[in-house]
Protein backbone atom coordinates (compact mmCIF):
# COMPACT_ATOMS: atom_id res chain seq x y z
CA UNK A 1 0.00 0.00 0.00
CA UNK A 2 2.78 2.08 0.26
CA UNK A 3 3.24 3.16 -3.77
CA UNK A 4 -0.63 3.22 -3.53
CA UNK A 5 -0.45 6.10 -0.85
CA UNK A 6 2.31 7.78 -2.32
CA UNK A 7 0.90 8.09 -5.77
CA UNK A 8 -1.93 9.85 -3.89
CA UNK A 9 0.01 11.80 -2.41
CA UNK A 10 1.86 13.34 -5.44
CA UNK A 11 -1.52 13.80 -7.35
CA UNK A 12 -2.82 16.04 -4.37
CA UNK A 13 0.29 17.98 -4.76
CA UNK A 14 0.45 18.24 -8.60
CA UNK A 15 -3.13 20.00 -8.31
CA UNK A 16 -1.34 22.51 -5.88
CA UNK A 17 1.42 22.87 -8.42
CA UNK A 18 -0.66 23.58 -11.75
CA UNK A 19 -3.79 25.29 -10.49
CA UNK A 20 -3.28 26.91 -7.18
CA UNK A 21 0.76 28.27 -7.86
CA UNK A 22 0.81 27.84 -11.86
CA UNK A 23 4.35 26.37 -11.36
CA UNK A 24 3.18 24.44 -15.08
CA UNK A 25 6.68 22.76 -15.50
CA UNK A 26 6.87 21.54 -12.48
CA UNK A 27 3.89 20.08 -12.47
CA UNK A 28 4.96 18.76 -15.46
CA UNK A 29 7.67 16.90 -13.98
CA UNK A 30 5.60 16.35 -11.14
CA UNK A 31 3.20 14.12 -13.21
CA UNK A 32 6.07 12.35 -15.13
CA UNK A 33 6.89 11.10 -11.15
CA UNK A 34 3.46 10.50 -10.78
CA UNK A 35 3.59 8.53 -13.87
CA UNK A 36 6.17 5.94 -12.83
CA UNK A 37 4.40 5.63 -9.26
CA UNK A 38 1.36 4.80 -10.90
CA UNK A 39 2.54 2.19 -12.83
CA UNK A 40 4.72 0.60 -10.35
CA UNK A 41 1.17 0.66 -8.09
CA UNK A 42 -0.68 -1.17 -11.56
CA UNK A 43 2.66 -4.07 -11.52
CA UNK A 44 2.28 -4.32 -7.96
CA UNK A 45 -1.49 -4.65 -7.73
CA UNK A 46 -1.56 -7.20 -11.02
CA UNK A 47 0.85 -9.56 -9.07
CA UNK A 48 -1.53 -9.88 -6.58
CA UNK A 49 -4.72 -9.29 -8.24
CA UNK A 50 -4.27 -9.21 -12.13
CA UNK A 51 -8.18 -8.10 -12.45
CA UNK A 52 -6.77 -4.53 -10.13
CA UNK A 53 -3.72 -4.30 -12.39
CA UNK A 54 -5.79 -4.34 -15.65
CA UNK A 55 -8.39 -1.91 -13.90
CA UNK A 56 -5.35 1.11 -13.16
CA UNK A 57 -4.91 0.73 -17.18
CA UNK A 58 -7.21 3.60 -17.89
CA UNK A 59 -5.57 5.74 -14.69
CA UNK A 60 -2.05 5.50 -16.74
CA UNK A 61 -4.15 6.43 -19.79
CA UNK A 62 -5.71 9.29 -17.95
CA UNK A 63 -2.13 10.33 -16.60
CA UNK A 64 -0.50 10.18 -20.10
CA UNK A 65 -3.12 12.27 -21.34
CA UNK A 66 -3.15 15.25 -18.74
CA UNK A 67 0.46 15.01 -19.23
CA UNK A 68 0.02 15.96 -22.78
CA UNK A 69 -2.31 19.04 -21.63
CA UNK A 70 0.11 19.76 -18.85
CA UNK A 71 3.12 20.51 -20.97
CA UNK A 72 1.05 22.14 -23.99
CA UNK A 73 -0.69 24.66 -21.99
CA UNK A 74 3.16 25.49 -20.75
CA UNK A 75 4.50 25.86 -23.99
CA UNK A 76 1.65 27.62 -24.76
CA UNK A 77 1.63 30.05 -22.29
CA UNK A 78 5.39 30.24 -22.29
Amino acid sequence: LFTYYAQLFVNFRWAIFFFALGLRLTAFFRLLLLLVLAAVMAFRFGNIRPAAGKLNIPYLLWLVFAGVLNISIYILNK
